[in-house]
């Protein structure tokens, strides 16, 4: 719609947008790169024509609240092994050794499972050559 209503085709137009918006992101980080013991007359202020109309891309640029992906990875395993720990047989039973028991073997499995940074080869040691 954008293409017909300047009259342009529309990859010439998608070019000139991603133009601005990255002259955008650029004057942005300018802006932004406040170093330690500036002034305030060293703060850098934009003169780019375009810069106030594009404030409310501002909010666009900004990172997303992550998700831990961990916590629930664990809460799955120990649900798994509260499973595997209940008598099916008698469904009144309580897990083996309680749920204290559970959450011992799943942080040791934890723990058994990290992986230590391995040592790279070992360096040969330089000796001078001998002397003829």
């Amino acid at each position: 719609e954008m293409a017909s209503f300047f009259n342009i085709n529309g990859e010439v137009l998608k070019k000139k947008m991603n133009s601005v918006l990255n002259s955008y992101r650029r004057e942005r980080q300018k802006v932004n790169s406040k170093t330690s013991g500036m002034g305030a007359n060293e703060v850098y202020t934009s003169t780019w024509f375009a810069y106030n109309a594009l404030q409310f891309l501002h909010t666009k640029y900004q990172p997303r609240p992550t998700k831990n992906t961990i916590e629930s990875a664990v809460d799955d395993s120990s649900e798994d092994l509260l499973y595997e720990n209940t008598n099916v047989n008698n469904p009144d039973k309580s897990p083996q050794g309680g749920i204290e028991n559970v959450i011992n073997v799943e942080t040791t499995e934890i723990m058994q499972n990290e992986v230590s940074p391995s040592k790279g080869p070992k360096r040969k040691v330089f000796a001078s050559p001998k002397k003829l």
